[in-house]
């Protein structure tokens, strides 16, 4: 009875030692494509941080045409960007019990 669950024990542990190769080499390969696929991912997604003069320049090229009128689009859009924001502030901090103070429409370009 000994020698038969010593032969079945090692014909299992043989079986556990070859699915645990074979999982071995399937991990290898998995991580060999997330390596290929990171790189791949790398290469094609552009800086996450521009500078604020890379975001301007990128801005002029989409939104603006050049010259004069161009900066007279982005200075519009800029301040309606700021009054939007200092609208959503003001009902934000009004939600939480406290007030903005008044917006200066002198100093917003």
């Amino acid at each position: 009875l000994a020698k038969k669950q010593n032969a079945k024990l090692y014909e299992l542990n043989c079986e556990l030692m070859e699915t645990a190769k074979t999982h071995t080499k399937e991990l290898r390969v998995i991580d060999t494509e997330i390596e290929s696929i990171e790189t791949q991912l790398k290469e094609l997604t552009p800086p996450s941080t521009l500078s604020p003069s890379m975001i301007m320049e990128e801005l002029q090229k989409i939104i603006a045409p050049p010259g004069e009128k161009g900066q007279k689009i982005l200075n519009n859009l800029f301040a309606q960007t700021l009054t939007a924001l200092y609208k959503n502030f003001s009902d934000l901090s009004l939600v939480n019990g406290f007030e903005m103070p008044p917006l200066d429409k002198k100093k917003t370009p």
